[in-house]
């Protein structure tokens, strides 16, 4: 209840209480009393005119408090909806995050590979193709907030989808982050004993006792981004269906008013991958 209409109801219970004190003091005078009184017309009118006052100022406070009342229903109601509404975008805005992120690790492995093989390097070990690259990435964070939307309309699915992709986003972009590191420290192992060759190829020759250090790393590096390919592999065709079933949901659980995610993908022409907001 609000103020105003807490305010009208306790109007309310002091009018009842007037109208019951005077009922109660007159049941208490005696009949005698009465007989002596006489009522002109006018006190009549007056008598009437203040009773009826008295009903149309109750019915008028109770019509005030029960439009106080859905008008604050009401705004209660917005603010709830815009709130569900802002969670849900929130929400929308990570997992494109995580869809573009997943999506720039593959199209970074598979158009080194693409390279390298235009280039002649058919059936060389995968980490010979692959290029390191440099920088860190910010992966977004989810919390219970972002789930509610979700929670409340019965889809646990979608929340458990959304955790293991963000959990494999994470693992997946750790695993190729560090693959670039190691990339990186190989070259400078292997920079003192390479030379360029014909056709600009880089040629090395490891020395005998550099040989069996170089032979491990490059094992290491071959399984580690063969792991962080196949991943991203698997992990870019969940998010392609996890952004779908998002965007029905949004759909549905903000009445068709337009919707959200859709991620737009062109398997080996396009350089990025983009989640974009629609309507």
């Amino acid at each position: 209840m609000t103020k105003d209409a807490f305010a009208i109801f306790l109007s309310g219970i002091l009018a009842g209480t007037i109208c019951f004190a005077s009922a109660m003091i007159v049941s208490e005078m005696e009949p005698e009393m009465f007989s002596n009184l006489t009522l002109t017309s006018a006190d009549l009118a007056t008598l009437v005119a203040g009773f009826g006052g008295a009903v149309l100022g109750g019915g008028i406070s109770w019509l005030l408090a029960r439009q106080t009342a859905n008008e604050t229903r009401k705004r209660d109601e917005q603010a709830r909806n815009e709130h569900d509404r802002t969670s849900l975008l929130q929400t929308i805005l990570k997992v494109m995050q995580v869809s573009n992120g997943i999506y720039t690790i593959h199209r970074n492995i598979e158009g080194s590979v693409e390279n390298a093989r235009e280039q002649g390097a058919q059936g060389a070990p995968l980490w010979t193709m692959v290029h390191p690259v440099a920088g860190r990435t910010e992966i977004p964070k989810f919390d219970s907030s972002d789930f509610v939307p979700f929670a409340v309309s019965g889809r646990a699915d979608l929340i458990n989808r959304i955790i293991m992709i963000s959990n494999r986003y994470e693992a997946t972009e750790s695993g190729f982050r560090e693959y670039s590191e190691r990339r990186l420290s190989f070259q400078d192992l292997a920079g003192p004993y390479t030379t360029l060759g014909p056709s600009d190829q880089h040629m090395t020759a490891f020395p005998e006792d550099v040989a069996a250090q170089a032979q491990m790393r490059a094992y290491e590096l071959e399984q580690l981004i063969t792991q962080v390919r196949d991943f991203a592999n698997k992990d870019l065709e969940e998010s392609k269906s996890l952004c779908s079933d998002i965007d029905k949901f949004a759909k549905a659980y903000l009445k068709g008013k337009g919707g959200f995610v859709s991620l737009g993908l062109d398997e080996v022409k396009q350089d990025v991958g983009i989640a974009s907001a629609g309507h």
